[in-house]
């Protein structure tokens, strides 16, 4: 695994030697006062390089949801999403965009992100800078994803756990 950088020292590194098959998943509880349920899962990629997400979420309201921070920074500065490299790592929606009901089937970006029904809502995509290994900054296994309004009001949230080999 390469080394990683000390956190706002300079742009984040793309992460090989990810242990190929493994995968960290997040279950959403069922919540009567969200109404949101699903999961989010990262497993490495083929090769060893980043992280695959697959998003399935269900039974939200007709609202945009923000970022999730499985490291502690603020919103400033802002992610450029043409320069992932230099966001806050965990900061995915920054990155690949927020739920955004009103505007999904709208994009025009690279991600695969597609509105299922009326309240539905699956992505996925690779993240290079994320880890699936113990030890570097970059590990999000440890850490929970977190759904929130664009007021930072808090919808949901489930911590990662290491899913069993397939």
């Amino acid at each position: 695994m390469e080394q990683v950088p000390t956190p706002g020292m300079g742009p984040a590194p793309i992460v090989k030697g990810n242990p190929v098959g493994t995968t960290y998943s997040a279950t959403l509880p069922e919540s009567e006062k969200s109404g949101i349920r699903g999961f989010v899962s990262g497993s490495s990629g083929a090769d060893g390089q980043g992280v695959v997400f697959k998003i399935e979420l269900s039974g939200f309201p007709d609202a945009s949801l923000g970022p999730f921070y499985p490291y502690e920074r603020g919103p400033m500065p802002p992610c450029d999403p043409t320069q992932k490299q230099t966001c806050e790592v965990g900061d995915l929606s920054g990155k690949y965009g927020t739920i955004d009901l009103g505007k999904l089937g709208k994009s025009t970006g690279p991600e695969k992100l597609r509105k299922t029904d009326t309240n539905s809502f699956k992505a996925s995509y690779t993240d290079l800078y994320l880890s699936t290994m113990e030890g570097p900054e970059s590990f999000f296994g440890n850490r929970s994803v977190v759904f929130h309004q664009r007021d930072s009001t808090r919808l949901t949230c489930a911590n990662f756990v290491l899913a069993p080999p397939s």
